[in-house]
């Protein structure tokens, strides 16, 4: 089993009998980068013997291992130290035979050409210097510069005047640079619709003031070039800039008492701050009240308990779901009136039910008592206390 392609290799021969014969002590290599687990790894790759143990869509997805050792020659975990002897393993060069002097018996050294002979240079991990013109140093590309985050907005008469002057400067440039045939079969093609848009949304936020805010903003790859003309159409047809200074005139007060001859016109600034120190002093306007429409009174309305006509203050004797103060109060009232009456007129008091009434008084209601004049306190408060059970009982 074979594991390659992130650093660490491991290597498991299982051969068959008819491949293994003189070949029973590889064993088993695992993540050692010593020299006898280096040469069963270049063996297994002599043999091309392929990971087992895995399915076919991981094994497309690892790097082989010839390739993986050629790339990570340099790396010292692996032991390989020599891309030259990644080459002579996988194609066998060890193998192959001179026969530079069969080619040319005459000579003592052979054929020249047929001959094998070492290398004078290695490769870059024994020869370094030597491959050194070969490097490519790629500069990092500087990170682009943020462009600004509009909010939304809705657009005005001047953002359409802009993208309308915008859209004729495109087709005369495009017309003047590219001709006429180009404006006509490709449109515009010196600005497109996505950097228009954004000119005129920057346009409307006052964003764009150079034309390095609009390379910035846009990314437009021909700032440099037009970038002058571009800014030109927005100065002209954007909306104006508004105004850090607010002018106040001044008031008619402060003015009085002051002759004609020493008063001389103040700069602008001057009258901004006067006109905000003075505001500072006018009194401020009373805050409208609210008036009840039961009392007439300001400051609560009818809703409102404060209210002395609020239904909660208007002794209500006759019903049931009064308050047990305003119940004290009325009977307090009531004995006071029928003890008075009673003490001036009579010294004994009877009271009388509907039970009691004389004949000629059947026209009566049978429901509602009748007092005579002859009722004493006692029986009057305790008459007035409880209405509803004398009532009833009756």
């Amino acid at each position: 089993m074979a594991q390659y392609g992130s650093g660490l290799v491991t290597v498991d021969d299982g051969l068959s009998d008819n491949d293994s014969e003189g070949e029973d002590n590889r064993g088993t290599i695992a993540d050692g980068p010593g020299t006898e687990g280096m040469e069963a790894l270049l063996e297994s790759l002599a043999r091309g013997e392929e990971p087992v143990g895995q399915s076919s869509k991981w094994q497309r997805r690892n790097l082989d291992l010839g390739v993986d050792l050629l790339i990570n020659a340099a790396d010292e975990r692996l032991g390989v130290g020599c891309r030259r002897k990644v080459f002579d393993v996988c194609f066998n060069n060890a193998a192959a035979e001179s026969d530079h002097h069969e080619c040319n018996s005459a000579d003592t050294q052979g054929c020249t050409r047929c001959n094998i002979m070492e290398p004078a240079i290695c490769c870059d991990v024994h020869n370094p210097t030597d491959f050194s013109s070969y490097e490519t140093h790629i500069p990092k590309t500087p990170r682009a510069t943020q462009c600004s985050r509009l909010p939304k907005y809705m657009k005005d008469k001047y953002d359409y005047k802009l993208e309308s002057a915008l859209l004729d400067w495109c087709d005369e440039k495009t017309s003047a640079v590219y001709g006429w045939a180009c404006l006509n079969d490709d449109g515009p093609v010196i600005m497109s619709d996505a950097t228009l848009d954004r000119i005129v949304d920057c346009a409307h936020h006052h964003k764009i003031q150079t034309c390095q805010d609009l390379r910035r903003e846009t990314g437009w790859i021909d700032s440099d070039l037009y970038g002058n003309e571009v800014l030109a159409l927005i100065k002209s047809h954007s909306a104006p800039c508004p105004s850090i200074f607010v002018s106040t005139p001044l008031r008619q007060g402060m003015t009085t008492g002051v002759p004609a001859s020493t008063t001389s016109p103040l700069p602008q600034f001057q009258l901004t701050a006067m006109s905000f120190s003075s505001s500072s002093s006018l009194p401020t306007t009373r805050k409208r009240q609210n008036k009840c429409s039961a009392c007439g009174q300001e400051g609560h309305n009818v809703h409102n308990r404060i209210c002395p006509n609020h239904p909660s203050h208007v002794i209500a004797g006759n019903k049931e779901n009064v308050s047990q103060i305003n119940r004290n109060q009325f009977n307090s009232v009531c004995l006071d009136v029928v003890t008075a009456r009673c003490s001036t007129n009579y010294s004994s008091s009877t009271i009388t039910s509907s039970n009691a009434l004389p004949s000629n008084s059947s026209n009566m209601s049978p429901a509602s008592p009748s007092f005579s004049t002859n009722t004493s306190p006692r029986v009057a408060f305790s008459i007035i206390s409880h209405p509803l059970s004398y009532r009833s009982s009756t």
